[in-house]
């Protein structure tokens, strides 16, 4: 009987250890916003970064060695690459039109970013590190960011802005759109007449998480990735951002707001299960699940 529950114990204890994540997130306990890692299973976080510059904007290479980054710097916006296990610092580009890293595709060679250069509230390209050239995704004079790959690459979901600011929507309208990545043509995804962003494919390719802004506050949606079938997880509890799936698509990470503190929860998909994860008295925001 002992043995039957030592071995027991063990099933359970391998169990949970196989359910820990590795997260990147930033935080300003050092002051500025900095980029760090740590464990669900384990209270150590080891700093990425460590500066007087803000690094912001990032996600994890798709084999979970490097991650990239926005770095603001007083000379201009660099987006840069640190590996995890050495914490060398690469500049892929530093460009004085640079406003926003998104995503960077599975071989590393193609990233998407946001720039100014042809109108001032930015629009997204596709980056080919090899050759510096730059493939337009979007055109439209109002604001694009928070762009996502699908699994296979062929598409790109995206935040665009439809409508600009005014005294009832101070940030406008935006909504959720798929660009197809060959011949870049766009399809709306949402219609909730917000500020929609940051989505992200699950891993199974077959929902969309998203936040949708109105009022001020924000909550965590989730729909299928035809747009159809929106389900708000969080349901006006609180300000709650940048929605991120972990790799086995149980959880979705994201960025809640109390009274001017955020901090990092995880919400179950079907949304029954909310929990918070990194809880300091620090900004904690934008955790980003590493690959397995």
């Amino acid at each position: 009987m002992k043995y039957l529950i030592l071995v027991l114990f063990l099933i359970a204890t391998i169990a949970c250890k196989q359910q820990g994540y590795d997260l990147a997130y930033a935080t300003d306990r050092d002051n500025e916003m900095d980029i760090c890692i740590t464990s669900t299973t384990n209270d150590e976080i080891i700093n990425l970064t460590n500066s007087d510059i803000t690094e912001y904007n990032f996600t994890w290479s798709k084999d979970g060695k490097d991650i990239f980054y926005t770095s603001y710097e007083k000379s201009g916006r660099k987006v840069n690459r640190i590996n995890v296990a050495t914490k060398t610092i690469t500049t892929i580009i530093h460009d004085s039109t640079i406003q926003s890293f998104s995503d960077v595709s599975k071989d590393n060679t193609k990233l998407i970013i946001s720039t100014n250069e042809h109108h001032q509230k930015s629009e997204l390209y596709l980056y080919d590190l090899e050759t510096q050239l730059k493939i337009r995704l979007t055109n439209n004079e109002l604001y694009e960011a928070g762009a996502k790959f699908s699994r296979d690459e062929k598409t790109i979901i995206a935040s665009i802005q439809t409508k600009a600011g005014d005294s009832i929507n101070h940030s406008g309208i935006a909504e959720i759109f798929e660009i197809n990545a060959t011949d870049l043509s766009t399809k709306k995804l949402t219609d909730l007449k917000g500020f929609n962003a940051l989505p992200e494919y699950a891993p199974n390719g077959k929902h969309i998480a998203f936040h949708h802004c109105a009022s001020g506050n924000c909550d965590i949606r989730v729909m299928n990735s035809d747009g159809s079938n929106i389900v708000n997880l969080t349901k006006g509890k609180d300000d709650n951002r940048w929605p991120r799936w972990s790799p086995d698509g149980k959880w979705i990470a994201f960025t809640k707001t109390i009274d001017k503190n955020s901090d990092i929860y995880f919400i179950s998909k079907d949304g029954k299960v909310i929990k918070p994860i990194i809880a300091t008295e620090f900004r904690d925001e934008i955790a980003i699940f590493r690959p397995k």
